[in-house]
């Protein structure tokens, strides 16, 4: 299907309006980029150009504990250089400028949240 796309949208030169939730299908298929929020746009631009919009780096890790949204926030504080800290279900992401650098440090800061992980 992605190959069928991707031949329409270049060979065949067609306007693709394809929705997905996986950055990384759209940035392998799309020229340009719109992100939604709520049903109004936020972003958009070539996939290049909202890329370096973003500074740092990224960090995700897997809590042990569905619940721990706020204990992940307070001990993510503690932790210097981190930001745009969101917690979804296990799943939680931050930004850093260091990513190599903080990685141990929200390791360390979440190691209860984390299982032994």
């Amino acid at each position: 299907m992605w190959a069928e796309i991707a031949h329409l949208s270049g060979s065949e030169g067609l306007t693709i309006l394809l929705t997905t939730h996986y950055l990384e299908e759209a940035d392998r298929l799309a020229d340009r980029l719109a992100i939604v929020d709520h049903g109004r746009i936020v972003a958009e631009g070539t996939p290049n150009e909202l890329k370096g919009e973003l500074r740092g780096d990224a960090i995700q890790v897997e809590l042990n504990d569905p619940q721990a949204d706020g204990q992940a926030h307070t001990a993510l504080h503690r932790v210097p250089g981190i930001w745009e800290v969101t917690v979804e279900g296990r799943s939680l992401r931050a930004r850093t400028d260091d990513g190599s650098a903080a990685v141990p440090a929200v390791l360390i800061g979440c190691s209860a949240l984390l299982g032994g992980r």
